[in-house]
């Protein structure tokens, strides 16, 4: 695990024409968001799915991208599926896995699990069907529950929406959980962190029928953790284990959803000996992480684990769970189970009961899926899900949702499948008495965009490399093949800094030696090593053509290389001691830094632009080797305690003509300068949060930044004025790039999803 870890660690840089798109992520995330330019006159292979039209904000004419998966509930009749995703909810035919409808997504989408891209906890019965499987309801961070009716795929009605919630996102992510009552007619909602809120909707006219807030059941504060299945009462526990004769002790209360008034028996959890509890000899009971009813409401488990030092063979942390079963009738401690040990990671354990009730399934990372009986504790069986991709390297599989079909018989689960080739979601049905997969129903592939040029884009699909259209998005070819030598060429080096020329034929790697390396593609051959920085190098760039190479290096130089030759051009060091002193609100002092993060040619390859993560920017006469300018306008925003944190720092991109430079910083502010006279600068309107992505439109009218805030601003570039403001993506846009005819936008995230945006509806978005 150590060559792994080492690995992910490793940062990169990577370049593209019209638009800055170099970031500064891991290896994992080099292969998943490097830009480079992609050949052209290929022949088209197939047309994209119907659903890529479902569903889609403003200005948008196509998506790919099915987007992470956060929630997966059956209908009770077990006709229909839903998967909650950052793109929406998926709703499917369970028996032929067909896509019926994409149901909209909430304003905030769906957090996923707390692996995921976009971080965050996972959202506890984020969906939930009415009994009678015409309605669904879903919740989610924008603090709104959405009903949907599934006969029509229509919002029903949004039942609530409140104040949003603050909270330090390191205390984790408002808790949610929903439940129809057995007649359908209301709907029981728990929210909040700390203060635990839960409120009872008359479904068909909306209605606030009861609110129970703040510390219920209190004091001492309850902290509610779940709603039993028909909505009508809310299990929580104490939020510390205390200690009583020397003996640790805690205790579960059951309480009306009504009033908020605790309600007997009381479930107590005391000690255990050493005999009963041999994997946990220094302690009696781990801290309680969740609770769950049983779907016919009997019975309730308590989730209890820890993560240890220990570590197994691999060398990988070892993570302890306990579960125990309880009647609610009368509050007797039914059964107890102890899972095989798992290894530590955010993704907490996954559970559920059986529809009967009778049986009880657990997993974790590193860990089987075992089937458990809850009337005795007595393992029934486990399930191994095989891993089929032990050929790519640092593969591994998350489960993160599972899900019963209402058949008993069939298990849903969601697998969250790692490689060095990218992230992919899959569905699979098992056959829990046979313990064997059935079919996968479906799958939800990540797309992520490597903004190409303005003819074709590359795209990571579930693994493969596939070349689409950036006009239409059709796919046109899969060049997986091609890219098997250099994948795992990188897999091995931890390289700092990577790039790919305009054709595809060479990338350019560096080193924390300070040696380049330049590979050929096709071939998966080095072709030659380049010397002469001697530190890391931090960034690399190719101009338009690929026949230049610009690197950056911890040694403050920047040096410019024959790509044909491997010949040293130019070393570039006047930028050194430029900028000027800033004061940093810890109270340091620091001159400009010289170590730069990002260079982009300007598409004539005349000039050569780079910034520093403190703000500063150059632009070098490559004719001469002269530094034209020094921009200093982003310093000002630029605070040491930001620096180091994020993909990147100052983003840039040259206008076509190579008159403008525009670039963006950590706060979001976006500039547009005149290479040539840098008095003649315009500050754009700002978006929110940090920019990631600029990128000119070929005929030099429209700016695009896009932002971590994930929306994407379009500039008129003779006014400076902000036309419109796109808003589709759940996570911040990462890649744009516009087609050659200037009438599409192409935009990437790490949501899983490429946004395919039409010029003429953006002009008409307001």
């Amino acid at each position: 695990m150590g060559k792994t870890e080492n690995t992910l660690n490793g940062l990169y840089s990577c370049s593209h024409p019209h638009g800055d798109t170099t970031l500064r992520i891991s290896l994992y995330g080099v292969l998943l968001f490097f830009t480079f330019l992609i050949p052209i006159g290929c022949t088209q292979e197939h047309t994209s799915p119907e659903y890529t039209t479902w569903g889609l904000p403003d200005g948008a004419k196509y998506r790919l991208g099915k987007g992470e998966i956060a929630a997966i509930q059956f209908s009770p009749d077990g006709s229909l599926l839903a998967i909650a995703s950052s793109v929406g909810i998926w709703l499917y035919d369970a028996a032929t896995g067909k896509e019926l409808a994409l149901l909209p997504r909430h304003r905030d989408g769906f957090n996923v699990s707390a692996t995921s891209a976009t971080g965050g906890a996972f959202i506890k019965n984020s969906l939930t069907f009415s009994p009678d499987n015409k309605l669904l309801a879903s919740a989610s961070e924008d603090d709104t529950i959405r009903v949907f009716d599934v006969t029509t795929y229509k919002v029903l009605r949004t039942l609530y929406k409140t104040e949003k919630i603050a909270t330090n996102p390191r205390a984790g992510t408002p808790y949610k959980a929903l439940a129809f009552s057995a007649d359908g007619k209301t709907l029981t909602s728990l929210e909040g962190i700390g203060e635990r809120r839960i409120k009872v909707w008359d479904v068909n006219s909306g209605r606030l029928l009861s609110n129970v807030s703040g510390r219920i059941g209190g004091p001492p504060l309850q902290f509610v953790m779940t709603l039993s299945p028909d909505g009508s009462t809310f299990a929580a526990t104490k939020p510390e284990i205390t200690v009583v004769n020397g003996i640790p002790d805690t205790e579960i209360r059951l309480g009306n959803v009504h009033t908020g008034e605790l309600e007997l028996p009381v479930l107590r959890i005391q000690s255990l000996t050493q005999n009963t509890n041999p994997i946990a000899p220094d302690s009696s009971f781990y801290p309680i992480r969740d609770l769950t009813f049983s779907p016919d409401g009997t019975t309730l488990a308590s989730i209890e684990y820890r993560n240890t030092r220990d570590r197994n063979e691999n060398s990988q942390r070892i993570r302890h769970t306990i579960v125990r079963f309880w009647y609610v009738s009368t509050g007797e401690e039914v059964a107890t189970i102890m899972p095989k040990q798992g290894v530590v990671n955010p993704q907490s354990p996954v559970f559920a009961f059986s529809p009967d009730s009778r049986t009880f399934v657990t997993v974790d990372k590193g860990a089987p899926i075992q089937l458990w009986d809850v009337s005795t504790g007595k393992e029934i069986s486990s399930i191994t899900i095989p891993e089929q991709k032990q050929d790519k390297p640092w593969y591994e599989d998350v489960i993160t949702s599972l899900a019963f079909h209402p058949n008993g018989k069939t298990l849903a689960i969601a697998i969250d499948e790692t490689s060095i080739n990218g992230r992919n979601f899959s569905l699979q049905l098992w056959d829990i008495n046979r313990e064997k997969i059935k079919t996968i129903l479906t799958e939800h592939p990540m797309q992520y965009t490597f903004t190409a040029n303005e003819n074709n884009i590359l795209c990571l699909n579930a693994g493969n490399f596939e070349i689409r259209g950036t006009a239409k998005g059709e796919k046109i070819r899969n060049v997986t093949e091609e890219w098997v030598n250099l994948v795992q060429h990188l897999s091995e080096i931890v390289p700092d800094a990577f790039a790919v020329s305009s054709d595809m034929s060479t990338c350019a790697i560096g080193l924390k030696d300070g040696m380049l390396e330049l590979w050929t593609i096709l071939k998966g051959e080095r072709l030659q090593t380049l010397t002469g920085h001697t530190d890391i190098v931090k960034v690399v760039a190719f101009s338009k053509d690929g026949s230049r190479l610009a690197s950056g290096s911890k040694d403050k130089s920047i040096r410019i290389w024959d790509v044909r030759t491997g010949a040293q051009l130019l070393s570039l060091t006047e930028h050194i001691n430029s900028g000027k002193v800033q004061e940093f609100s810890n109270g340091q002092s620091q001159a400009s830094a010289e170590v730069l993060e990002n260079l982009v040619f300007s598409d004539d390859g005349n000039m050569l632009a780079g910034s520093s993560e403190y703000g500063t920017i150059w632009v070098w006469d490559l004719k001469s080797g002269k530094l034209l300018r020094t921009i200093t306008t982003h310093e000002a925003v630029t605070d040491i305690v930001d620096v180091g944190f994020g993909p990147k720092k100052i983003s840039l991109a040259f206008s076509p003509d190579g008159k403008h430079l525009a670039s963006g910083n950590m706060t979001g502010g976006v500039i547009l300068t005149d290479v040539h006279n840098s008095d003649l600068t315009q500050t754009l309107e700002p978006q929110s949060w940090r920019v990631l992505a600029l990128a000119f439109s070929p005929d030099g009218k429209l700016l695009a930044s896009g932002s971590k805030d994930t929306s994407i601003n379009i500039y008129e570039v003779e006014t400076g004025g902000k036309i419109t403001t796109l808003r589709g993506h759940t996570t911040g846009v990462l890649t744009l790039t516009f087609s050659e005819d200037s009438k599409t936008l192409v935009s990437g995230s790490m949501d899983g999803a490429i946004i395919f945006w039409d010029r003429d509806k953006i002009v008409e978005v307001k």
